[in-house]
């Protein structure tokens, strides 16, 4: 096992623990929300591993038995995040077992470990810098691209794996908020996790140099990006509409 899918793994189990502990009391419900976690967790990474294999279909088609391997790593993050929340959203039984709360958490942790596994791994590393980029070149790391290659460049991953910490922060901070008054629809906080998460990596996409498929002035990430985005925001602008019509 690689050091990426170590970091991604540990992030899963840390993310995990934290639904287990919501589960805390009975074993019965331990058990469910166990089970529905592992249920989550295997279509979720099926997703990221499909949507990876797909978007390097060329070496892939050359290397079909690293397809499935732990040897070797690969997730397409936006995929891992769209089967995770589609299977979220469609069953009402793991929304019973798991929360909101825990969900986000779960997702920024496994985030954030992936992101520190990128780092000796080589995965979504960032532009070189020299020098004369001025202020730009304090912000270098001496880190290996995925061809071990070692040269200046932007720590992305390290901006990636921040910018998820501060995402949970800021959600997690606004369900407290609507706990505390009694809201009954705290499943929006998904919703703002999506928008808060495609916001980011959509910025963080321009300082990655990656080989990316690129579809006319974006990498393919970046379109999913916005298609996250535009479907985040239309959960919380749905959200508050139903909101207005129980009030009128």
């Amino acid at each position: 096992m690689n050091t990426y899918t170590l970091w991604t793994a540990l992030g899963a189990a840390a993310g995990g623990a934290c639904i287990l502990w919501q589960a805390r009391g009975s074993r019965h419900k331990t058990s469910d929300a166990l089970t529905a976690l592992l249920i989550l967790a295997a279509v979720a990474l099926a997703a990221g591993r499909l949507g990876y294999v797909l978007l390097h279909a060329d070496y892939f088609r050359e290397h079909i038995s690293e397809i499935v391997s732990l040897a070797s790593p690969g997730y397409w993050e936006h995929a891992v995040i769209a089967g995770g929340l589609c299977l979220w959203m469609l069953s009402s039984r793991l929304r019973d077992r798991i929360t909101p709360a825990p969900l986000v958490i779960l997702a920024s942790l496994i985030g954030i470990g992936a992101s520190i596994g990128c780092i000796p791994s080589g995965c979504a590393y960032g532009r070189e810098v020299f020098w004369t980029d001025g202020w730009v070149w304090s912000l270098r790391a001496d880190w290996p691209d995925m061809y071990s290659i070692n040269n200046p460049r932007l720590p992305t991953q390290l901006f990636m794996a921040g910018w998820l910490a501060l995402c949970a922060v800021i959600v997690l901070l606004v369900f407290f908020v609507m706990r505390r008054r009694r809201s009954h629809d705290l499943e929006i906080i998904v919703a703002l996790w999506v928008v808060c998460f495609a916001a980011g990596d959509f910025v963080i996409q321009f300082l990655r140099m990656e080989p990316a498929p690129v579809i006319g002035p974006w990498r393919v990430g970046q379109w999913a990006d916005g298609v996250m985005f535009a479907f985040g925001v239309a959960w919380l602008m749905r959200d508050k509409i139903v909101q207005h019509r129980n009030r009128t």
